[in-house]
């Protein structure tokens, strides 16, 4: 599906393919959920987090080589970069089908038949919500990502608007986001962390991005933007795998794959949110109002 999306998306010549491609790509976009599953099916509960912090390694990894990448390309033809991301999606199809075992041991297996009310996102959230100390889990979840991606879809329009940045400093801080989540959750995936530990690391790193999100506002020039920008990418780069492995306690293990799935739904909701009301006061109230009003969300997380 992702690689039919990106496919439309490098061919199409009309604004409704465009559309189309977005749409397909997204209703593809559950492989995070089934990684994240995978991940835990085959990690001890004390080592969850651990884990899970991988998938952040690659995400960042991904975030500084796939812009530089896109960017040699587009430079060739605007069209390259979606078919070259079609045809690396097909080589990864390739190694999930050729080397990616069953990661559920058969004890566990089971094959329900598929209901109605599975197709229900509403229902699977409010399954998850109403267990025991897992509500005000998703709840931090939800305000964390409003503020942290809220605050990255303007980042860029502020840095041009604020400091009359170019092409080559506001890619240099892309860059430096990607390096620092990777660094970040490196070192998260080769520490041992006890659930106690985790809700602290938690704390501390929601407390640490809404000080840079006001230290950002603040600031008189360009360059100490580059500083603000690797530490709030690292702290952002602890918190999630330290709420993904404190919620994925609170379940039974028949339903971890549920929970990833329910995660990355709000995940992806608070996506749409946060773009939506960072950039409404971007525009009506100040260029900086996203950064003060995200700190508030962090300080409610």
């Amino acid at each position: 599906g992702t690689a039919l999306g990106q496919l439309l998306f490098g061919l199409g010549s009309a604004l409704w393919v465009l559309f189309l491609s977005r749409i397909i790509a997204g209703i593809a976009g559950g492989t995070q959920t089934a990684v994240s599953a995978c991940i835990i099916d085959v990690s001890a509960p004390g080592e969850r987090m651990n884990k899970l912090a991988l998938i952040g390694v690659a995400w960042g990894v991904g975030l500084v080589l796939g812009p530089a990448l896109g960017t040699l390309l587009g430079a060739a033809n605007p069209q390259a970069p979606a078919l070259a991301a079609a045809a690396l999606t097909c080589g990864m199809l390739l190694v999930v089908l050729v080397w990616l075992p069953e990661s559920l041991p058969s004890d566990r297996c089971a094959d329900p038949p598929l209901r109605v009310g599975d197709l229900n996102p509403i229902a699977s959230i409010a399954e998850m919500a109403g267990k025991p100390d897992l509500g005000a889990l998703l709840g931090v979840l939800c305000l964390f990502n409003l503020a942290y991606l809220g605050i990255s879809t303007i980042s860029s329009l502020f840095v041009i608007d604020r400091f009359a940045a170019g092409q080559e400093q506001v890619g240099l801080l892309l860059v430096l986001t990607g390096l620092s989540i990777a660094t970040a959750q490196a070192v998260v995936s080769r520490m041992h962390v006890a659930p106690r530990a985790a809700r602290l690391l938690a704390a501390i790193s929601l407390a640490g991005q809404g000080i840079v999100a006001l230290a950002i506002c603040a600031v008189p020039r360009l360059w100490p933007i580059y500083g603000l920008t690797a530490v709030t990418g690292a702290l952002s780069g602890l918190t999630s795998p330290a709420l993904y492995a404190l919620a994925s306690g609170r379940v039974d293990a028949h339903d971890l794959g549920a929970l990833m799935g329910v995660m990355t739904a709000l995940t992806s909701a608070m996506n749409v949110l946060g773009a939506l009301w960072a950039g409404a006061v971007y525009d009506h109230v100040a260029p900086s109002a996203p950064y003060w009003v995200g700190a508030g969300l962090f300080a409610l997380a």
